[in-house]
């Protein structure tokens, strides 16, 4: 009899153990499969619990670091350094997370319901050490890329807003070779400006990138391909190195702190000029130029720039 329980009691406790082991192993996978590094594919598949779930614990993880810059003894009360966020900014737009993370909380039926209200109030009380707490008891704990996950969240919650393509489930293989490339110019070539270049300046040389690129579509060195090897004075890289500067300036948690004052509206329509040639070169390859998206894309880039006081001379941006 006892060893009948015992063998039946091992079968419960390994049959437990599989469905618990599988379901860490399908978030994970969503994790891989939906992001590249901390930027999302794409936002979660209606009915996929697994990806909602992902979507979820990366939004508590921005909360923490948003928490975490809140908090910061070196985050002003003010807007002397009109550039710099402060702590009624953070507060803001942790609400705003906080009220994201309830609209997936209640897809995935969880009774977080209560946790995310005391959040809420801490949020809202300035009480850093509660609010800390309340996540930690949500399962979000320590992490080293909090304060840059909380940059990129802010971002994603825009991009939403705006319907951006790099958004949408169905372009998600766009959009992976999109993140691709601008983690492999980042990675490995310099940065075209420092952090205090002038929004005008990166908006005009964008434009003058994509029309060079324009005007000799076949001299790109990427054709579509899974390898990106931009050689020196490849348009394309130049272009791409115009958003991974963005993304560094307004995503990396020292100069993100001081991006208050930068037109995310510009910076979208950089990113969606980019967007437009991968997705063209991936769909028609060396006819890519043939694509109006470019066309449209290249105006308002222009636009961008004389608003901002620069013009692009067919080489370079310079300032009127």
């Amino acid at each position: 009899m006892l060893s009948t329980m015992l063998r039946l009691s091992l079968a419960l406790f390994f049959t437990f153990f599989l469905i618990v082991s599988s379901g860490m192993t399908a978030a994970v996978q969503a994790q891989k499969l939906r992001f590249h590094g901390n930027y999302p594919l794409a936002i979660p598949k209606e009915g996929s619990e697994s990806q909602m779930q992902a979507e979820f614990d990366k939004t508590l993880v921005a909360i923490l670091g948003g928490v975490r810059l809140m908090g910061d003894k070196n985050t002003p009360t003010n807007h002397t350094d009109a550039e710099a966020y402060t702590k009624a900014d953070y507060q803001t737009n942790l609400e705003q997370m906080v009220a994201y993370a309830e609209v997936w909380n209640g897809k995935l039926g969880k009774k977080n319901n209560n946790e995310l209200k005391k959040l809420a109030r801490a949020i809202k009380g300035g009480k850093i050490s509660d609010a800390t707490k309340v996540l930690a008891q949500l399962g979000a704990t320590d992490n080293k890329e909090a304060e840059q996950i909380y940059f990129i969240w802010l971002d994603y919650l825009l991009d939403q807003k705006e319907q951006s393509p790099w958004t949408k489930p169905e372009n998600i293989q766009v959009t992976r070779a999109y993140r691709a490339m601008l983690a492999f110019v980042g990675k490995n070539f310099d940065r075209p400006f420092g952090v205090q270049a002038e929004q005008g300046a990166i908006v005009a040389d964008a434009a003058q990138a994509l029309s060079n690129c324009m005007e000799n579509p076949s001299d790109l060195a990427w054709k579509g391909g899974s390898r990106y090897s931009m050689k020196e004075g490849d348009e394309l890289r130049r272009l791409v190195s115009n958003v991974s500067y963005y993304h560094w300036r307004v995503h990396d948690p020292t100069p993100g702190r001081r991006g208050a004052l930068i037109d995310r509206r510009i910076v979208q329509n950089v990113e969606v000029a980019l967007y437009d040639v991968v997705r063209s070169t991936l769909e028609k390859k060396e006819n890519w130029g043939n694509d109006p998206a470019h066309g449209a894309n290249l105006r308002r880039l222009f636009e961008d720039t004389r608003k901002n006081g620069w013009y692009v001379n067919g080489d370079r941006a310079q300032r009127q």
